[in-house]
């Protein structure tokens, strides 16, 4: 008989938010560890941006909220929070927060904020960014980037983009506007040094995406330099790393663009629901896309190899934006009926190669796992020749060992693990051809491996 015991805990933080921790809700190498509100159902995350365990919300008429998460295991805390304006664009770099803003009855503004006391956003700078007044309930999402000390902000409901200067962030100015020829919707840009910015278009002729291309080399006068048609793909989320542009939308398509203005289609992998925004982080060379969230490695960049996921179906939860801190991943959203939670804090443990379903069944080549007693090992049968090999992993999500068992027969093979791990809880990764499977197993002093239940 086995005995389990759950331990549950939960805190509120009085009427401006709660910080509710979860027990893992695991999808596929993703975990749920915590979620945040505001408390209010009509407000939405909009926006998140982290920065050395502080995160930046944007919640739309909710203004701008500081938390403290640097142990979300533990407790999300607000720290800050301005409501007097409409928030829902975020972007960091280094000390500096750049917001874009709605003063009511007010013209939007994109507002720069001192974070070097992180708890405590102090405005040096605003300038003006458009010269109507904004609807700021037609339901476009707004996005900040920075490359240098220029900035573009675009929002999705306009056909058009701004680039500002950011050199001086007490006085930042206005360069210029960009505006296509075909009435495209702008959503996300990504830069290309040393003067290319790409921008993804939701529509355009003949129902095409459009990735412009621009020259932003003297940025006062940005110049399509070309641009490109596609059917899926290009239309909404978008990052650069190494020589490969992401773009996302109903597929994630990646492109080399090492000729910046031809590029060449390389990989795609088609998409749940669809790719709202990107987050590259170069350190781990991992892609995290929403709104639901997917972590691709991405360590041969002209691939996108699915490792793990959360959807969040249990609540239909919408995520709108991504980022990735000190081995967190922040996502701002809502559940899609009911308002719900502002901030979805989610934690990525190891990797599980999983090719895309393409509905073919021919390539079953595993028929069943089961765990060997008194040898500690695991015995599969194969209904076809495949190559073998299995990695397995300590719970820091480590490699303990791995071999490669090469060509193996039809039939059932034992594979016998190593001696002397330390007790704990490892996964297994067994991999045939290009299918894998993983189990988890517990090994205790002598050795002995007991089986965890499959997932």
């Amino acid at each position: 008989m086995y005995e389990i015991l759950f331990l549950l805990s939960f805190s509120t933080q009085g009427p401006e938010g709660a910080y509710l921790p979860f027990l893992p809700q695991e999808t596929l190498n993703v975990e749920l560890i915590a979620t945040w509100s505001d408390g209010d159902t009509s407000n939405n995350g909009c926006s998140v941006v982290a920065r050395d365990g502080y995160v930046y919300l944007a919640l739309g008429s909710g203004g701008l909220s500081v938390l403290d998460a640097r142990y979300p295991d533990d407790s999300v805390v607000e720290v800050y929070n301005e409501d007097s304006v409409f928030v829902d664009g975020l972007q960091v770099k280094d000390t500096l927060l750049l917001a874009r803003t709605i003063s009511e009855g007010v013209r939007g503004y994109l507002d720069i904020f001192s974070i070097a006391d992180p708890v405590n956003p102090q405005l040096i700078g605003r300038v003006q960014l458009n010269t109507r007044n904004d609807d700021k309930f037609s339901g476009g999402s707004s996005y900040i980037y920075i490359y240098g000390t220029i900035a573009v902000w675009t929002y999705s409901s306009w056909s058009a983009l701004i680039l500002i200067d950011i050199s001086e962030p007490t006085a930042p100015k206005k360069l210029t506007g960009w505006r296509p020829t075909w009435n495209s919707g702008i959503y996300q840009v990504a830069f290309y040094p040393p003067k290319y910015l790409y921008c993804s278009s939701n529509r355009g002729v003949g129902g095409y995406n459009v990735l412009y291309i621009l020259d932003v080399s003297d940025p006062a006068n940005p110049v399509v330099a070309d641009s490109l048609l596609s059917w899926f793909g290009v239309s909404m989320a978008i990052e650069t790393y190494d020589h490969y542009l992401y773009c996302g939308s109903t597929a994630a398509s990646v492109w080399d663009i090492s000729d910046p203005l031809n590029p060449v289609l390389t990989d795609t992998y088609p998409f749940y629901d669809r790719a709202e925004d990107y987050f590259i982080n170069p350190s781990n060379k991992r892609l995290y896309a929403v709104n639901h969230m997917y972590v691709f490695d991405i360590s041969e960049p002209s691939k996108l190899r699915r490792v793990g996921e959360w959807t969040g179906d249990q609540y239909y939860v919408w995520l709108h934006s991504v980022c990735y801190d000190r081995g967190y991943i922040y996502c701002a959203g809502n559940q899609m009926y009911t308002g719900g939670d502002d901030l979805y804090i989610l934690h990525y443990k190891y990797d599980t190669i999983i090719p895309p379903d393409t509905g073919d069944t021919s390539e079953d080549y595993l028929d069943w796992v089961r765990t060997v007693y008194g040898n500690p090992g695991l015995e599969f049968s194969l209904s076809q020749e495949a190559y073998v090999s299995f990695s397995l992993f300590n719970a820091a999500g480590l490699k303990a060992y791995e071999k490669d068992l090469g060509l193996l027969e039809p039939g059932p093979h034992t594979i016998t693990l190593p001696g002397g791990l330390n007790p704990g809880v490892y996964v297994l990764f067994l991999k045939t051809n290009e299918q894998s499977t993983n189990r988890k197993i517990i090994f205790t002093k002598g050795g002995f491996g007991l089986p965890l239940p499959s997932f």
